[in-house]
């Protein structure tokens, strides 16, 4: 709908990822998301807004693929799940030290953190009040 449209795309973002015994379907899925993501692209600004765990492909696709990541308090983004991680005697850490919005700000995947999702859908208003509908349009006044 936003490529038809040529309007920007804000995603809310919570996923537990793909289940091993849901095979391929569920792999193939996330594929077809990252095609349109990418598709996109260079053509309309896109938002990924994280407001609660995400692990998995429903990670990989904000941190890579969008323009802009929000992260909220409670956002968590994780390749794979944190007990995953931390059944491996060399790591430790609580979720937010493993996925949380301060680590994401550090290594530039989140560019903004705030408290509550509604905060995140205002601070993504605010952006898209910046941006131009299109890339290539000029911005707003």
């Amino acid at each position: 709908m936003a490529a038809r449209g040529g309007i920007p795309l804000v995603g809310f973002v919570e996923s537990g990822g793909a289940r091993l015994q849901e095979g391929h379907a569920a792999l193939g899925g996330y594929g077809e998301i990252f095609r349109r993501s990418v598709e996109l692209s260079n053509r309309t600004p896109q938002i990924s807004i994280v407001c609660g765990v995400s692990a998995g492909g429903g990670a990989y696709r904000s941190p890579s693929l969008t323009d802009f990541v929000v992260m909220t308090r409670e956002g968590r983004m994780f390749l794979t799940g944190p007990k995953v991680v931390r059944a491996d005697p060399r790591r430790g850490g609580d979720d937010e030290e493993l996925g949380g919005a301060r680590v994401h700000g550090r290594n530039g995947v989140a560019q903004f953190s705030v408290d509550r999702d509604g905060d995140a859908a205002e601070l993504a208003r605010q952006l898209l009040g910046l941006l131009p509908s299109r890339i290539g349009d000029l911005p707003p006044r």
